[in-house]
């Protein structure tokens, strides 16, 4: 192991201006930095803009001696406090562990005061975004509780995996565990990529393109498992550049598949939402670009990353969560028309076989009494000869309109079938269901129709008795009707 004396006596000739001649089989690597001749006016800090890097140890040479420096690893960048005092000489050694990572690696020299300020400002806008993002997450398991939706417990599962990534990038690990592990950095980040391309395969159209770019959207999918195992058998920093590069073209040709999927798929993807997709990977692809040195690490291409995953987790969700409630609402849609007569807007036999028989059910249970009001319109027939079915038609639709508002709304009215109509009152006694059936036949005897003038109805009506099957109720009810009409309609039975 070299010495701190060895390295300030070594020449010239034993350093390098080129990061990429560091030897990579070496556990640490010495700096020598030369500090400007004004930076001990004021207090100063030299500090590392890389999360991952730890500053082992750091000297200054002082007449002729090394004078060993507090070294702060404990924010989220690594960072010396500088002497304030005058130096007689401005070399600065800093032994830096794994700095053969292809990682950047810049050294900026600022106030201290300004340096800790910033420190903050990272730590909470970096912290809210990952809350944020740990938030959204919780919410879709939630969601996924009550409402049992795949979608929401796979975006949850991405959201997690996306959080503890930026946890890892954003030095917040290393604050509470003390050191960040770059090898499970990678894993995270390549799981993260996998897992949003899989995401947009499933829910932005993908899987209904051609069957040839299916095959080709699913090899991209499967190629990010190539460094998830490499990650496993060689120390795979040594590659990551490559292999980050790799991955964001991946992403690239992945992205434009969803985009072009989503402007095809039959359910529409809201054009915001893939709006926020696009600069989602733009910032990550900047990110990734950034930390290698490929495009400048300024505070946009080393942030942006945070606020732009917490956006994009809130919009996917608020995507999710509105395309459910509509799925909901055409299913409850789809129900309301499965037990809803289309020409008159009652309820139909599906609803009576459905609702019905358990609400009567219920009632036999709580050992209440409900009564059946079997309804037939007189003479119609001679409605439909006379002025044709589109008037019946009409008919019927008025008499229902009639019989809602006549019938208590705790109680069913339904369309039987042709002129025929049933009525379930709950928790009524038999004596009650006769005079209302009374009320209801004199209401619709003194009702004016708009297409035929006046008409008449013959109802029978049947209490249920106790342990008694629904058929044999129906067909109480049904010969009641018949003794009526039998008596000359008109009446009650």
């Amino acid at each position: 192991m070299v010495s701190i004396n060895e390295v300030a006596t070594a020449n010239d000739a034993c350093f390098s201006y080129d990061k990429k001649k560091v030897h990579a089989g070496d556990a640490y690597t010495w700096i020598r930095l030369e500090i400007p001749m004004d930076s001990d006016k004021t207090e100063s800090v030299i500090y590392l803009t890389n999360e991952y890097l730890q500053i082992h140890t750091a000297y200054l040479w002082s007449e002729g001696k090394p004078k060993e420096l507090p070294v702060g690893n404990y924010q989220i960048y690594p960072h010396i406090e500088l002497p304030k005092d005058t130096m007689e000489s401005n070399h600065l050694y800093l032994k830096v562990g794994d700095l053969h990572t292809n990682y950047k690696m810049v050294l900026k020299l600022i106030e201290k005061q300004e340096f800790y300020h910033s420190q903050n400002i990272l730590f909470l806008y970096r912290g809210f975004a990952i809350t944020f993002l740990i938030t959204i997450c919780i919410i879709n398991f939630i969601l996924y509780y009550f409402h049992r939706k795949k979608v929401y417990f796979m975006h949850a599962i991405l959201l997690f995996v996306m959080a503890y990534a930026l946890i890892q990038d954003s030095g917040i690990q290393k604050l509470i565990i003390g050191f960040n592990d770059s090898e499970a950095a990678y894993i995270w980040g390549f799981m993260t990529s996998m897992m949003a391309m899989y995401a947009n395969y499933m829910y932005l159209g993908v899987k209904d393109l051609s069957r040839r770019l299916i095959k080709a959207y699913r090899i991209l999918i499967l190629l990010h498992l190539i460094p998830i195992i490499m990650v496993n058998l060689v120390r795979i920093s040594i590659f990551s550049q490559l292999i980050y590069l790799f991955l964001t073209v991946i992403c690239f040709i992945g992205l434009i598949l969803s985009i072009y999927a989503s402007k095809n798929n039959t359910q529409k993807i809201p054009g915001y939402f893939l709006a926020v997709v696009f600069l989602t990977y733009v910032g990550t692809a900047s990110y990734i670009l950034g930390i290698f040195g490929i495009v400048s690490w300024n505070i946009f291409t080393a942030n942006s990353i945070y606020i732009l995953w917490a956006l994009e987790a809130f919009m996917f969700t608020f995507v999710i969560i509105t395309k459910v409630s509509e799925e909901n609402k055409q299913m409850e849609q789809l129900k309301t028309e499965a037990v809803t007569d289309v020409l008159t807007g009652l309820f139909n036999r599906n609803y009576f076989e459905k609702e019905v028989v358990r609400k009567v059910s219920e009632m036999d249970n709580m050992q209440k009494s409900t009564c059946l009001l079997m309804i037939d319109i007189d003479f119609f027939k001679n409605v439909n000869d006379t002025f044709g079915h589109n008037v019946g038609d009409i008919l019927l639709k008025e008499l229902s309109g009639l019989l809602t508002c006549t019938v208590w709304e705790q109680n069913d009215v339904i369309r039987w079938g042709g002129e025929e109509f049933i009525v379930l009152m709950y928790n009524i006694s038999l004596r009650e269901a006769i005079e209302y059936a009374e009320k209801i036949r004199k209401t619709i005897e003194e009702h004016y129709f708009h297409t035929v003038g006046k008409i008449t109805v013959s109802i029978g009506v049947a209490e249920k008795e106790r342990d008694e099957k629904i058929q044999p109720w129906l067909k109480r009810a049904d010969d009641a009707l018949y003794k009526a009409k039998n008596d000359g309609r008109n009446r009650i039975y």
